[in-house]
């Protein structure tokens, strides 16, 4: 009962973790093409 238990909260750890990533992946992606988008303004802009 008790291994069984950890496991189920290993993997809900490594669950939540993946999540993080994922999250924090999704956020640095987004202000990544924000750049790219804002300097190709910019640059049309200054054309």
């Amino acid at each position: 009962m008790a291994e069984t238990k950890i496991r189920i909260e290993s993997s809900r750890n490594n669950s939540s973790v993946e999540l993080q990533i994922i999250i924090i992946a999704k956020i640095f992606w987004q202000t990544y093409q924000l750049q790219n988008f804002q300097m190709k303004y910019t640059k049309q802009k200054e054309h």
